[in-house]
Protein backbone atom coordinates (compact mmCIF):
# COMPACT_ATOMS: atom_id res chain seq x y z
CA UNK A 1 0.00 0.00 0.00
CA UNK A 2 1.63 3.57 -0.86
CA UNK A 3 2.49 5.61 2.46
CA UNK A 4 -0.08 8.32 1.16
CA UNK A 5 -2.96 5.58 1.87
CA UNK A 6 -1.48 4.48 5.53
CA UNK A 7 -3.78 5.68 7.75
CA UNK A 8 -2.22 8.65 10.31
CA UNK A 9 -0.85 7.43 13.62
CA UNK A 10 -2.55 10.59 15.71
CA UNK A 11 -3.31 10.24 19.05
CA UNK A 12 -7.06 9.82 20.05
CA UNK A 13 -6.99 12.60 22.22
CA UNK A 14 -6.03 15.21 19.48
CA UNK A 15 -8.91 13.35 16.90
CA UNK A 16 -11.55 13.66 19.69
CA UNK A 17 -10.32 17.69 20.11
CA UNK A 18 -10.44 18.29 16.65
CA UNK A 19 -13.74 16.95 16.82
CA UNK A 20 -14.65 18.99 19.45
CA UNK A 21 -13.61 21.84 17.79
CA UNK A 22 -15.02 20.93 14.48
CA UNK A 23 -18.78 20.98 16.19
CA UNK A 24 -18.22 23.84 18.13
CA UNK A 25 -16.87 26.25 15.88
CA UNK A 26 -16.90 24.24 12.31
CA UNK A 27 -14.32 23.89 9.79
CA UNK A 28 -12.49 27.11 10.75
CA UNK A 29 -12.71 26.69 14.40
CA UNK A 30 -10.16 23.52 13.77
CA UNK A 31 -7.52 25.69 12.26
CA UNK A 32 -7.53 28.44 14.37
CA UNK A 33 -7.42 29.15 17.87
CA UNK A 34 -9.73 30.49 19.57
CA UNK A 35 -9.68 34.43 21.31
CA UNK A 36 -9.13 34.16 25.22
CA UNK A 37 -12.20 34.29 27.24
CA UNK A 38 -10.54 37.39 29.75
CA UNK A 39 -7.57 39.98 28.83
CA UNK A 40 -5.20 40.91 31.52
CA UNK A 41 -4.48 44.61 32.06
CA UNK A 42 -0.71 44.89 31.59
CA UNK A 43 1.08 45.67 35.23
CA UNK A 44 3.97 47.88 33.57
CA UNK A 45 3.34 50.75 31.10
CA UNK A 46 6.53 50.83 28.55
CA UNK A 47 8.38 53.61 30.72
CA UNK A 48 8.27 51.16 33.72
CA UNK A 49 8.96 47.67 31.44
CA UNK A 50 12.16 50.43 30.30
CA UNK A 51 13.41 50.44 33.71
CA UNK A 52 12.98 47.16 34.50
CA UNK A 53 15.21 46.13 32.04
CA UNK A 54 17.62 48.86 32.45
CA UNK A 55 18.05 47.59 35.97
CA UNK A 56 17.86 44.33 34.68
CA UNK A 57 21.13 44.94 32.71
CA UNK A 58 22.79 46.94 35.14
CA UNK A 59 25.57 46.07 37.52
CA UNK A 60 23.82 44.07 40.35
CA UNK A 61 23.81 45.46 43.55
CA UNK A 62 27.02 44.79 46.04
CA UNK A 63 27.26 41.14 47.69
CA UNK A 64 25.07 39.74 44.85
CA UNK A 65 26.58 37.82 42.06
CA UNK A 66 23.34 38.35 40.04
CA UNK A 67 20.08 39.66 39.92
CA UNK A 68 17.21 37.69 41.07
CA UNK A 69 13.72 37.52 40.43
CA UNK A 70 13.02 38.62 43.72
CA UNK A 71 15.38 41.08 43.65
CA UNK A 72 13.81 43.09 40.70
CA UNK A 73 10.66 43.81 42.09
CA UNK A 74 11.74 44.86 45.07
CA UNK A 75 14.54 47.52 43.81
CA UNK A 76 12.03 48.98 41.30
CA UNK A 77 9.67 49.49 44.38
CA UNK A 78 12.50 51.24 46.33
CA UNK A 79 13.49 52.95 43.38
CA UNK A 80 9.76 54.05 43.28
CA UNK A 81 8.74 53.30 39.98
CA UNK A 82 6.11 51.19 40.73
CA UNK A 83 4.15 50.97 44.01
CA UNK A 84 3.79 47.03 43.94
CA UNK A 85 5.20 44.44 41.74
CA UNK A 86 5.57 40.47 42.18
CA UNK A 87 8.36 38.26 40.80
CA UNK A 88 6.16 36.70 38.01
CA UNK A 89 5.55 39.97 36.40
CA UNK A 90 9.14 40.57 35.90
CA UNK A 91 9.82 37.29 34.55
CA UNK A 92 6.69 37.71 32.03
CA UNK A 93 8.19 40.56 31.32
CA UNK A 94 11.68 39.43 30.95
CA UNK A 95 11.27 36.52 29.33
CA UNK A 96 8.83 38.86 26.50
CA UNK A 97 11.93 40.70 26.23
CA UNK A 98 14.27 38.61 26.49
CA UNK A 99 16.34 39.56 23.52
CA UNK A 100 17.56 42.41 25.16
CA UNK A 101 18.02 41.11 28.91
CA UNK A 102 20.42 38.72 30.32
CA UNK A 103 19.07 35.24 29.42
CA UNK A 104 20.03 33.95 33.13
CA UNK A 105 17.60 36.19 34.82
CA UNK A 106 14.57 34.25 32.94
CA UNK A 107 16.23 30.69 33.33
CA UNK A 108 15.80 30.34 29.36
CA UNK A 109 18.73 29.49 27.42
CA UNK A 110 18.58 31.78 24.23
CA UNK A 111 19.56 30.25 20.86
Amino acid sequence: MPARLKPWKWPKGTVAGIRRRFCERGLTGCFERKSPDREYERKLDGQQEAELIRLACSEVPEGRSQWSLRLLPDQMVELDVVEDLSHETVRQTLRTDRSQTDSSLTGVASG
